[in-house]
């Protein structure tokens, strides 16, 4: 079985002559070929554009590779597709960072599928001649696990200008763009599974008297540096400010483990690994040892790593949900071997059409996919409307440094 393209095979027949009606090949098809054929072969993605752009730096005006007259050509029915697609899937991975805590399925028959909850099988003891004990798990269907596949996509142009004038890099640049919006397009799909199933333990918009209520605390460290935040009129007081102690952290791990589950990761927004930067300089969560050195502290998400009492991966993620305006936004605790499923019905294709009327050559890109959350959510443990601010450990007093 052979996973790699082979453009010679596709574009060569077994009498070592072309294969198409024209009985030649276009000029990029050409050094496709004769790539191959030395062993240094371009992956079928936007670097064929890249590397006809260079080819046409030094090239004369008769060894010009031409989008005109490849697209023209009977190459193009065959190796136009498929550099598109890997150039979409190219540019695309980067971006997608949720797709790892999804399960992929393919579709193959219908538009949806119901996902039951399972409970766990139970094995037990078996003695000398008795019968083994059947494990029959409950299959519980709940509402709204129903996940249905929809259809998105967008379409770009090239113009017949760009198209004459060879502007192979212009063209690489809308197609890794395209690929881009369609990752992105994706991410925010999987965080709104994430944002709409998660289990919420902590709601930093619940009363304060309320258990929901996250615990951290908050001061000012401009006002008396170094001393103890006890109160008065001459040091710092301390007052709920929406943020997460080390004890909310250790409830929220708490809670996925008392779901059956094991915590591997956390996720989080790009703009929470700051203030828990703040939170390893000003000593907060305990973090007595680096306060006032600046050069230890950390950046990304080593930041929210170091900061946090215990070993876990935190991962962040610019589609998780975050109120940029109120500086809050949502943090999950999850076990990413049971989070959710990517039902896969059409994996992303593209389609052509040209525009007469506007000099216009459109390429569509779409794709049929759905994304659910399975185990009514109870493998992902939200804290909801949670400050990125410094959090504070009350109970931990310093004292100056001279």
């Amino acid at each position: 079985m052979k996973f790699r393209f082979n453009v010679t095979e596709a574009l060569i027949g077994q009498d070592g002559k072309p294969k198409s009606k024209s009985g030649s090949l276009s000029r990029l098809g050409e050094m496709l070929v004769e790539l191959e054929k030395a062993n240094t072969p371009i992956p079928m993605n936007a670097k064929v554009f890249d590397a006809a752009a260079e080819w046409n730096l030094d090239a004369s005006d008769q060894d010009r590779i031409t989008i005109n007259e490849f697209i023209t050509s009977s190459d193009s029915m065959v190796l136009l597709p498929r550099v598109i697609q890997g150039a979409l899937r190219e540019a695309a991975e980067p971006q997608l960072i949720l797709a790892q805590f999804f399960q992929k399925i393919r579709l193959n028959a219908g538009n949806a599928i119901d996902f039951p909850t399972i409970s766990a099988m139970r094995a037990d003891d078996v003695g000398e001649g008795q019968e083994f004990p059947k494990a029959l798990p409950d299959f519980g269907f709940h509402t709204g696990m129903e996940i249905k596949v929809g259809k998105y996509g967008l379409a770009f142009g090239a113009t017949d200008e760009a198209i004459k004038d060879s502007l192979w890099d212009v063209i690489g640049i809308l197609t890794r763009n395209a690929g881009r919006a369609m990752a992105r397009w994706e991410e925010q799909k999987r965080s709104n599974a994430f944002f709409t199933h998660a289990h919420v333990r902590f709601d930093g918009s619940a009363a304060e008297t309320s258990q929901s209520h996250p615990t951290g605390y908050g001061f000012n460290p401009l006002t008396a540096p170094g001393s103890a935040p006890a109160g008065g009129a001459t040091t710092t007081a301390l007052s709920f400010n929406d943020t997460l102690s080390t004890m909310d952290w250790i409830e929220l791990f708490a809670t996925l483990m008392a779901n059956e589950f094991t915590p591997t990761d956390v996720l989080l927004h790009p703009l929470y690994w700051p203030s828990y930067a703040k939170t390893i300089y000003y000593g907060g969560l305990g973090n007595v040892s680096v306060r006032w050195n600046p050069e230890r502290v950390p950046m990304g998400p080593e930041a929210i790593g170091r900061a946090l009492p215990f070993a876990i991966n935190p991962i962040l993620s610019p589609r998780i949900h975050f109120n940029k305006m109120k500086k809050v936004g949502d943090v999950y605790v999850v076990d990413r071997n049971e989070v959710g499923v990517e039902l896969i019905k059409e994996d992303m294709t593209t389609d052509e059409w040209t525009e007469p009327a506007k000099d216009i050559r459109n390429i569509k890109v779409k794709a049929r996919k759905g994304w659910g959350i399975l185990n009514k959510g109870r493998a992902l443990i939200c804290a909801r409307n949670i400050a990125a601010a410094p959090s504070y450990d009350p109970t931990v007093i310093f004292t100056t440094q001279v």
